[in-house]
């Protein structure tokens, strides 16, 4: 989806609130953003662009949804912030604006892309996939993947586990 689309995307959604019609979303990403109870037209929208972001085009994704991230993620807000370089004060700061910077829309992009992917791994058993997130993996030098998930690099590292956990390739 390019920028001109997203953010057609969200000028509709702003028509659909003002006018109470019916918006929807037919992607993967409105399934995955159910099960972890991503709630409201708006956030929804900014979900389904996160999870489609490719790095290409500019999103506008509002401060707001950075308080779906911890229901999603199962991580506490101190976690969160650390995973975006940022403190908890100034996580719970851009929370209130209008849209967040483009370096913490990337993070939160693969953050997204992994819990997707990993739900999807573990064929959408949430419980399962955060005790993996929670255990020391051999083929991660023996360290728990959240404690990855502060970088980039970190990041890939366990997008690649789960994507051996899919092809049942463990080692």
């Amino acid at each position: 989806m390019n920028k001109f689309h997203m953010r057609q995307s969200i000028n509709d959604l702003q028509n659909v609130q003002r006018f109470s019609g019916v918006f929807q979303i037919s992607d993967d990403s409105t399934d995955f953003g159910r099960q972890f109870n991503i709630k409201g037209k708006r956030m929804t929208v900014a979900f389904h662009a996160l999870v489609n972001y490719d790095g290409m085009e500019p999103v506008d994704i509002p401060g707001a949804f950075l308080s779906a991230i911890p229901g999603i993620t199962n991580l506490p807000v101190t976690d969160i912030a650390k995973m975006l370089d940022m403190s908890k004060s100034s996580f719970y700061r851009a929370k209130e604006e209008d849209k967040l910077e483009m370096d913490t829309v990337d993070k939160i992009s693969s953050l997204m892309k992994i819990y997707r992917k990993g739900l999807e791994a573990f064929e959408g058993d949430k419980n399962d996939f955060y005790d993996w997130l929670d255990t020391r993996i051999a083929s991660l030098g023996d360290v728990k993947p959240a404690e990855l998930l502060k970088t980039e690099t970190g990041r890939l590292s366990v997008l690649n586990a789960i994507d051996r956990i899919e092809q049942n390739v463990y080692g």
